[in-house]
């Protein structure tokens, strides 16, 4: 009888749970967090239906269209997903609307002010991002402010500029004395730690000067020795210039900003969880606002559009790292399995996503104006970075990015694959667009990449100047294309495989296996090699060469150490011409030439890698010597995707087309200057193509004689290219003039 009382008492309370944990919630912006949450009577807000979830059942929180002001935070739930509703268009937005009534300064007739209520540290007028008052001048709208040489400079440190104290070398370089400006109390960003750039404030200065004392920086290298000056009212003298004083709250702006749309950011993070498994942010857009995952496992995010997505406060007079993207773990060693795919981050001041923990991925994901001030940011500074074992990055674009280093890992195994990285490292001394430090290189594999088109160093594997036998050990670089780069890639440290590698026309040595010595640290008098047991098999290059500087050459230093076969390069001080033995490089189509006898079957097999007998495999005979195979595998590289670039083009509906798929349309170069080249791999004819700017104006019209347009009389910008085929199917995608 007890028995079969107990076991009506569990029906019971079985029954009462399944009528009292949904497993589906509801949010509308005309919702009432008193409501049930159902599809009929949906929640107000996000945060109401993610607690109301059960703590381990979970659910999906579905959101209906509109915009959405909130700072959720949320621990110890599993199981979530949280997604739009019908596919609505749903923005967390980080910012509040600034509709107070202007004035105009009694001191400077340009400079409008107004006395907010709350604390910003980010503004935008008309959806355009403002710049924090700054000496010497530069702006996101002509992305004059991601250039290293907008800065003003300091003199070497035998010239009094130290980790305390800049004296400013006015020779050929602006000149602070002349302005009359008294920059005590301002922000300092210096880059005065080489590959490092600290945001400090400015302690004792007077107009007139031209030298200054600060908080003391966390490093400093004599190399350059690059700084600006920012937020200090006394430093608005341009459009689109910026200060809130913190302690008046008085918001300073240039220009009569009245009738216009104004925003200020008052929130980092639209959704932190913590000690979370299996939650699923899927196809929301973000408007400066971010996410944090911290000590969760399986956290993805997916299908996201992050615009703005991290501000630094150096305008509220912080020195500390700016709040990211971050995906966190208190232990470096633990499995978190972070997933992030499919998703858009853009304008970013900080890195763009900064993560910790084993097994974590990027994929398929595009960056574009990453940190243009790069100011006490972590590590040794990077667009993104992880901290554990096992971190993927895979077929993402990234361009236009202020830190020397664009992707790293800090422990071992890591694999970057697929990406296409560009114009990188603009605003900081030394740097590479990816590679593995020191001790880091161990089952780390680099391969299947396009690295061009930046100042910077294209793959190294890195360990301090004049210590490269002490650099990254046992890692693959092979399979990428480099050009147009400071240097193409650059080797240190020993025991690495170098294979099947396509690379030209870089400022430096195409490739540098470094043969260079050094004192033994754990045996003096011992001396140490670097790269004496590396393998470097069956790359094509413009040089190949032993020595960082020096061309390629059979002697010497220029030797290149190691086991070595099956290259193609110069060995003499004029570069091999690369492109001419392929097929159309300028179209990003580096399949060797038919008829490039010099590279076709003319490599070598080698499996000493004893990890991937893949590696220098070949579709018939003798593998060609680069990174494609003449009747192999044309991969490409960087995302499959069209990004929707912000302004979001749900916002601006007279050129919102219905997409299609974009495999069948190539735009190239992205982004475009004076010439943007199309292909459309689709057999059937184009009949025209045409370009609309954002408010759904043509500006381009052509019947398509030829495979490029002109674009010299587009000012820059972001436009909709659009090809019109004789079925008349319309294929779209968004691309950047600059």
């Amino acid at each position: 009888m007890d028995n079969k009382k107990g076991g009506l008492f569990f029906v019971f309370v079985l029954s009462v749970v399944c009528c009292f944990s949904q497993t589906n919630y509801y949010v509308a912006t005309t919702g009432s967090d008193t409501n049930s949450g159902t599809e009929a009577s949906p929640f107000k807000t996000i945060a109401k239906a993610i607690n109301s979830f059960d703590t381990n059942l979970g659910g999906t929180c579905f959101i209906k269209g509109g915009t959405y002001h909130e700072s959720i935070v949320v621990n110890g739930k599993n199981n979530i997903s949280i997604q739009p509703y019908n596919s609505d268009n749903v923005i967390l937005d980080g910012t509040v609307a600034i509709t107070l009534p202007w004035t105009q300064n009694a001191s400077s007739p340009n400079i409008y002010e107004t006395t907010l209520s709350q604390d910003i540290w980010q503004l935008f007028i008309d959806d355009e991002q403002q710049v924090m008052a700054r000496w010497p001048n530069a702006q996101f709208t002509d992305n004059s402010i991601y250039d290293h040489f907008n800065w003003a400079k300091g003199t070497d440190a035998n010239d009094g500029t130290s980790n305390t104290h800049i004296k400013v070398d006015n020779n050929g370089h602006p000149d602070l004395a002349a302005t009359g400006i008294n920059a005590q109390g301002a922000m300092v960003v210096a880059n005065v730690g080489n590959w490092k750039t600290w945001a400090r404030t400015v302690t004792n200065h007077s107009a007139g000067q031209n030298e200054f004392d600060y908080t003391q920086a966390g490093s400093f290298v004599n190399v350059k020795n690059y700084f600006y000056l920012e937020c200090k009212k006394e430093l608005i003298d341009t459009a689109n210039e910026w200060y809130y004083d913190l302690t008046t709250k008085k918001l300073y702006v240039y220009g009569n900003p009245s009738g216009k749309t104004i925003k200020g950011k008052t929130q980092t993070y639209a959704f932190t969880f913590t000690n979370a498994s299996n939650i699923t942010i899927q196809g929301l857009n973000f408007f400066a606002t971010t996410v944090k995952f911290d000590d969760s496992t399986n956290g993805k995010v997916d299908n996201c559009n992050f615009a703005f997505s991290s501000c630094s406060k150096r305008m509220l007079k912080s020195e500390a790292t700016p709040e990211t993207t971050e995906f966190l773990s208190s232990n470096v060693n633990t499995i978190r399995n972070y997933l992030i795919i499919n998703c858009l981050f853009e304008h970013i001041d900080g890195e763009a996503m900064y993560l910790e923990g084993k097994d974590n991925t990027i994929e398929n994901c595009y960056f574009q104006y990453v940190d243009y001030s790069c100011g006490s940011t972590r590590y040794g500074q990077n667009t993104i970075v992880n901290t554990g074992e096992n971190f993927t990055v895979t077929k993402c674009t990234l361009h236009t990015l202020g830190a020397s280093q664009g992707i790293t890992s800090r422990k071992l195994g890591a694999d970057f694959s697929y990406n296409d990285i560009s114009n990188t490292g603009l605003v900081q001394s030394d740097g590479a667009t990816m590679g593995a430090g020191q001790n880091k290189g161990d089952g780390t594999r680099i391969h299947h990449n396009w690295v061009h088109d930046t100042r910077k160093n294209g793959i190294r594997f890195d360990a301090p100047y004049g210590k490269s036998a002490i650099g990254g050990q046992n890692g693959f670089v092979d399979h990428n294309v480099v050009w147009n780069c400071g240097a193409g890639i650059k080797m240190k440290g020993d025991k690495n495989h170098i294979y099947n590698n396509t690379v030209f026309n870089n400022a430096g040595v195409d490739i540098s296996i470094l043969n260079e010595s050094m004192d033994d640290p754990n045996n003096p008098g011992n001396t140490l090699w670097s790269n004496q047991n590396t393998v470097t098999r069956n790359n094509l290059a413009g040089q190949i060469s032993g020595h960082r500087s020096n061309h390629s050459g059979m002697g010497g230093l220029n030797a290149i150490p190691g086991i070595v076969g099956g290259n193609v390069h110069s060995e003499t001080a004029t570069s091999l011409d690369v492109m001419a033995l392929l097929e159309d490089p300028n179209a990003n189509d580096f399949r060797p030439k038919s008829g490039s006898n010099s590279i076709i079957n003319m490599g070598v097999i080698d499996d000493s890698s004893g990890l991937l007998p893949e590696i220098t495999s070949a579709s018939i005979g003798l593998p060609d010597v680069g990174a494609y195979e003449l009747g192999g595998d044309n991969w490409v590289a960087g995302v499959s995707w069209t990004p929707d670039f912000y302004p979001w083009s749900f916002l601006t509906l007279s050129i919102s087309e219905n997409m299609k798929p974009i495999n069948k349309l190539q735009l190239y170069p992205v982004p475009a200057k004076e010439q943007l080249y199309f292909k459309f791999k689709k057999q059937i004819p184009i009949k025209e193509v045409m370009v609309f700017n954002l408010l759904g104006q043509k500006v381009i019209e052509s019947l398509a004689k030829s495979d490029h347009l002109n674009l010299k009389t587009l000012s820059k910008g972001i436009y909709v290219f659009k090809l019109r085929t004789e079925d008349e199917l319309i294929y779209s995608r968004k691309f950047i003039v600059e």
